[in-house]
């Protein structure tokens, strides 16, 4: 799908204008992406790991709290964007899907 200017600036303004129930949706799905911090974790292992990377993350996720606080708040701050950014397209895309079926 190719978005004109013209359909980013719709989209930019469908977004700031969700309503609080429009945030509580986005919220809910947010947080269903964000039940465990796994991803985190894997990525962490995988990018450029050396000989103690495996241990390390290891440590991480099964003793530091203060850690395991901090990778869930990432998590959250890298997804609520993304599903807003969405569910404003989601708008945008029916609104223009029913009036060319008008």
């Amino acid at each position: 799908m190719r978005l004109t200017m013209t359909d980013k600036t719709e989209i930019k303004q469908i977004i700031a204008s969700l309503s609080d129930e429009d945030h509580a949706k986005i919220d809910k799905i947010v947080e269903r992406l964000c039940v465990n911090f796994y991803p985190v974790l894997n990525m962490l292992e995988d990018h450029k790991p050396d000989e103690f990377t495996k241990q390390a993350v290891e440590w991480l996720g099964e003793d530091d709290c203060n850690y395991q606080d901090f990778a869930m708040t990432v998590m959250w701050d890298i997804f609520r964007p993304r599903v807003e950014v969405e569910y404003a397209i989601g708008i945008f895309l029916r609104r223009h899907t029913f009036e060319d079926a008008a």
